[in-house]
This record gives structure tokens, sequence and C-alpha cells, in this order.
């Protein structure tokens, strides 16, 4: 089903990455805390970063080639350029790394438009925020302090760990969004992106992306650190939500959107609870250990639906309404599932597995959950580290982190022991495949409602996650009322004669013309 893209082998296992939704990135993050940004068409090794205990060499040493301008007397400072903050001191553990710049902002927007209004309407568009600008971020979040790497200057801002509050982050998210309070301006983007730390403390710090300022606290019930965080998109297209999983095995909702819009656009900087928990349910008896927001089946005409997926070190994959928070789905699994992500298959899940879980054993299963169906998707033991020579393999392996890439979903890169993985389809699947069943006879073709003669339905066979269903069509004549208005009176809106002869159509066509008249007259 898959086909081994790249790999990019690590001399310790590769605890996070993520895939860049327009440039060919892959940022990468390992135990030994190394920061690597590959570029996966040409397999070469963009940018590399040591952090850690040690300290940030490069990142300091960009930092002080930057801060050489305080010495010159005759230099004038650009104030459109944000200060670099960057310290010397040790960052500690790498946690996380999320790429962020308009391209990634304009696919988050236009993927959760999708998922909550739907295609009636257009998204939001990102180039409305004009202080995000052109800047391209790697944002690398640490236990220590959280770094901000700008990819083409070279540019270092960090969030330190006093500016927590003495708290550690381990993860982080991004708002966009101003709620109902910006839905009377031009846009409904926030004034700036806001910048989410899950904390160990159980609080989420908001900044402002520009200015690093603190904007406000997501504080609930729990104090157990923060595994994950995800920002859903809800109704009406101009509000988030942030839902908070815990280490513990809550799962909270927040709804800030309202309050950050009030806060950014009065210009103060607070540190105060911006919004109460909307909704906490307890999701699993032990630890979370990742958490994915995927959309279900979705048409032109309906509002698509969306799922809340979690799953936990109890084994257990559980399934959520987005709103109420509602337990819809329950999942024994075999195997101790780590990490999941959505993979957009044509935007919808009816009938597919869009739902890729990794095992602890290096095998990522595909998922789906109306029909409680669990299939593997592919064995990373089984695959060759080097393309085109399967002699080459590595000892058993465990799945860390899954990302699809958000505009190209026949691609996705898995995190595991011994490097990384790009795979890609071998082809491209149906959504709903399905068959037609032979006729009874050959009448059946000819049959036609309109004819007088019964039976006219096509018989067909589709299958639905694990089951096959066997769908007949039947074929039948409705009574088509006459408008009022004599404009909207056309042929197409008439039922057709039985006799469908050139002379029938064009006495049915002067029978319309003279109808026509009459009524204008």
């Amino acid at each position: 089903m898959f086909n081994l893209r790249q790999f990019f082998p690590s001399n310790d296992k590769v605890r996070h990455l993520e895939l860049h939704p327009t440039q060919p990135w892959l940022a990468t993050a390992s135990k030994s805390d190394v920061v690597t940004i590959w570029d996966w068409s040409s397999r070469q090794v963009y940018q590399q970063y040591q952090l850690g205990a040690m300290g940030e060499e490069d990142m300091c040493g960009d930092a002080d080639l930057a801060r050489l301008h305080a010495k010159d007397p005759l230099h004038a400072v650009n104030p459109s350029v944000p200060t670099s903050s960057t310290s010397r001191s040790a960052t500690g553990k790498v946690r996380e790394v999320r790429f962020f710049d308009q391209d990634v902002a304009q696919a988050h927007l236009t993927a959760q438009h999708l998922y909550s209004t739907g295609p009636c309407r257009p998204a939001p568009n990102i180039q409305d925020a004009a202080k995000l600008g052109a800047r391209r971020l790697l944002v690398v979040v640490c236990d220590l302090k959280v770094l901000l790497y700008e990819l083409g200057s070279k540019h270092v801002r960090e969030v330190p760990k006093a500016v927590l509050e003495g708290k550690s982050a381990q993860c982080c998210a991004f708002l966009l969004l101003g709620g109902k309070a910006s839905s009377s301006q031009d846009s409904p983007l926030l004034p700036c992106p806001v910048l989410a730390l899950g904390c160990t403390d159980g609080i989420v710090r908001m900044f402002s992306l520009s200015t690093l300022k603190p904007v406000g606290r997501l504080a609930g019930a729990h104090k157990s650190p923060v595994v994950s965080m995800a920002v859903m998109g809800m109704r009406g297209g101009v509000d988030e939500s942030v839902l908070v999983a815990h280490e513990g095995g809550n799962v909270q909702r927040f709804a800030p959107s309202n309050a950050l819009y009030r806060a950014m656009a009065s210009g103060g900087a607070d540190v105060r609870d911006v919004a109460p928990i909307r909704v906490s349910v307890k999701a699993h008896k032990d630890n979370i250990q990742s958490m994915a927001v995927m959309a279900t089946a979705e048409s032109p005409e309906a509002t698509p639906g969306r799922i809340v997926v979690t799953c936990g070190a109890d084994k257990q994959l559980v399934g959520f309404g987005p709103g109420t928070m509602q337990e819809l789905y329950r999942i024994k699994m075999p195997s101790k599932e780590s990490c999941l992500a959505f993979c957009p298959r044509g935007m919808t899940s009816s009938g597919t597995h869009t739902l890729f879980l990794g095992t602890d054993n290096g095998a990522v299963m595909f998922v789906h959950l109306e029909s409680r169906s669990i299939r593997l998707a592919v064995d990373l033991n089984d695959l060759p580290t080097v393309p085109g020579n399967p002699s080459s393999k590595r000892p058993q392996l465990a799945v860390n982190c899954i990302a699809v890439h958000p505009l190209q979903p026949h691609l996705f890169a898995v995190a595991a022991t011994s490097g990384s993985y790009v795979l890609q389809f071998k082809e491209t699947a149906p959504p709903m495949p399905y068959v037609a069943l032979p006729l009874l006879s050959p009448v059946q073709a000819l049959a036609s409602p309109t004819a007088g003669i019964e039976g006219a339905e096509v018989t067909y066979v589709v299958a639905v996650g694990d089951e096959v269903h066997c769908v007949t069509v039947s074929a039948t004549q409705q009574e088509v009322p006459l408008l009022d208005e004599p404009e909207q009176i056309s042929p197409a809106a008439m039922p057709l004669p039985e006799d469908l002869s050139p002379l029938a159509i064009v006495q049915q066509q002067e029978q319309l013309q003279q109808q026509q008249q009459a009524q204008f007259l």
C-alpha cells in the first residue's frame, strides 16, 4: 500500500517531526536534542542545531553576530525588526518542533474552515494579518525555554522559563481567529497570531507572536502536565476552541477567541485567565499519549462533522463529539498505541480508514471509527532503510510520531527508533470501493418507468470499512407541478412524454409556448 520515499537515519530515536505544507522541509527532533531540517525531496540537510543541557552553541553564535551592531555608534536600529533575546543558558530536553509562517497558517485556516463550515463559504485570508509578514519560523519547545528561529535571517528569539512562571513548556499550538468580537471588522482574524504553550502545571499560557508578551492563560481544574493540544474551528468560521489533553487522562475544551481579541485590541499585556473551561471529560484511566481532530463524512450540501480522538496508555482509542465532548466510540486496541494523525483522503472518511495510529512495535495502523475496523497500513520492520535494498533493515522499531502532509495527504512521515521515514501511497484508492452486479436479464436494461415497465433499478455492492453493503437504486416517476411564474417554466421541468419521437417533442414545445402566452396575457 505504501512506498518508502526517503529514509533519514539517526543515531538516536526521533521523538517528534513536522512537515511543511509548501516547502520540501521535514523538521525532526531526536532524543539527544538534535533538531534537523531535512529537504526530503533531495535528501539534503537544510539546517541542524544541537540543543540540550550543554547549551545552544550554534544559535548563540548567530545571536552574537546579530548583536554586533550595538558596538557601532553609527548604526540605526530598524524598529520593524524584533530584538533578539537569546541567552547562553541551556535549553533542556526538546519536546516539540513546529513550523509557522503564512503558508502554515493558511493551510490551517482552510482545513478548519472546511471541517467546521464546509466549502460553501471562502476561508479567511491569512494575508489580512499584516503582523505575520513573510517570516518562516521554526518553533522549538524545550524544557527551559521556547525558541523561535527565523529560517531566512537566522534570527533567534526565546520565551524563557521565567516568563512561564517557572514552569516548563511541553507542547504548543497557534490561534488565529478572533471570534464574534472580530466579526464586525473586515477580517475575523486576531490582530496577531497567538502562540499557546501547554505547561507542566496544567495551564496553557498564551503569547503574542510578534512581541512575545503574555496575553492570557487557560487554567482548568486539572494540574497534571499538558501532553497534547489541538485547535478546532467552530461553526460559523469566526472562532476557535482549544482542546487540552492532560497526562492524567483528562481532556478540556476552552473557547478563548473573543477574550483574546479584546485583550489584544486593548493593547495591554496580561496574564489573567481569559476564558473559563467549557467541557472537561475523563477520557482514559491512564496517561493520554496523543490527540487528533478528524473530519467525518461531508458533502457540499451538509455541514461536515468532526470527532476528537485520543489514545492512551490503557490501550484504548476514544472518540468524542466536538461540542459537548460526548463519548461516541471506544475501541480496545490489541497493542499499545503511541501517536495519532488524521489523513484527509479526499476530505472525507466515509468508508475509508483515515486515522493513522502508531504502535510501540513498529506498526502503523489504519482505523475506521464507525465500523471499528483496524487494518495494518505499514510495518516499519519490513521496510528497507535504503530504498531499493531490501536486505538493509534495522532491529525492532517503535513509532513515536506521525505527521501527514497538509496539502499532499498521500505523503506522511513517521518518527521511529532508527530515524525518520517519508512514505507515500502507491496509488490513490477510491473513497468507497464498489462493483456493479450483473442484470437479471437483458430486458432489465431497457426498463423505464416512463414506458410503463416496472423494475428499472441498478444494484451494486459497496465496501464500508470491513462491511459489504448491497445497494439497490430504483428509478421512479414523480409529478412535477406547474410553476406560477412563466419565466421559470422550462422543458426540463416538465414530465417527459411516453413517446419520445421527434414529433412528440415538437408538440410538447408548442404546448409550452401556448401556456406561457396564456399566463402572460
